[in-house]
């Protein structure tokens, strides 16, 4: 009786030089982009934070409260800021795990891109040290803010924005997974975006700045786990 040999995984074969070269040329010009955008949108900040300001202070109490159902405090606003919410995140992460073919592996894409932006983010934060539109210091930045402390107490500090970030690097990660919804995906961060800027908790460079980040975190994440799985299947183990 013979026994049907078990097919053995081919080993990954590198991406092709010419495919690597057009792929770091596409970094290249999205990453010249991205600071184009911030370098454009800074100017614009000060005066597109009055204008947001004029529009959603209520008139009884003198408090921002955002424009008609993107109040901060309806259900509409809740649902668009709870997309850039880590646990929003981590939801549709355990989604992947149950319904993607590739299961854990875009599931762990997904994690480590928050992990990363998240990084990236917080460091970023205290260094640029600019505080949010309410306290109208749109050009002024303090830097290291508190110290140490102002590591980890950053709620005042705008830039990058935290909900940008991670629902830009979610769009990211759900291209890569489900690349026929990509524009979806990227639509749905934008309005993310612009809620952040209509709810006067950030300025639009700061925005513009949390979805490069965002976008960034998800390119490492899916390079660093890309050659890690490679390096996994490559190893052939030694025979007794």
């Amino acid at each position: 009786m013979t026994q049907t040999a078990t097919p053995t995984p081919e080993p990954l074969s590198p991406a092709p030089k010419c495919c690597t070269q057009r792929c770091w040329i596409w970094a290249i010009i999205l990453l010249i982009v991205w600071i184009a955008a911030i370098v454009i949108a800074y100017p614009h900040d000060a005066q597109i934070a009055n204008s947001v300001e004029r529009f959603t202070t209520n008139a009884k109490t003198g408090q921002v409260e955002s424009i008609g159902v993107l109040s901060k405090y309806t259900l509409p606003a809740k649902c668009i800021r709870f997309m850039g919410n880590f646990r929003f995140t981590l939801g549709v992460a355990i989604l992947l795990y149950i319904f993607h073919p590739r299961k854990w592996r875009a599931s762990i894409l997904l994690v480590a891109a928050a992990v990363i932006g998240g990084i990236i983010y917080q460091f970023s934060k205290w260094i640029i040290g600019r505080q949010r539109p309410q306290y109208h210091e749109p050009y002024t930045f303090h830097h290291f803010t508190d110290g140490l402390r102002g590591f980890f107490m950053a709620e005042r500090l705008s830039m990058p924005s935290g909900h940008a970030m991670l629902a830009f690097a979610t769009a990211t990660v759900l291209t890569v997974c489900l690349p026929r919804w990509w524009a979806l995906f990227f639509v749905l961060a934008c309005v993310v975006g612009a809620e952040r800027v209509l709810e006067h908790s950030h300025y639009l460079s700061d925005v513009i700045a949390g979805a490069g980040v965002g976008v960034i975190a998800a390119m490492l994440a899916k390079l660093i786990l890309s050659r890690r799985c490679c390096q996994n299947v490559n190893q052939t183990p030694t025979q007794a």
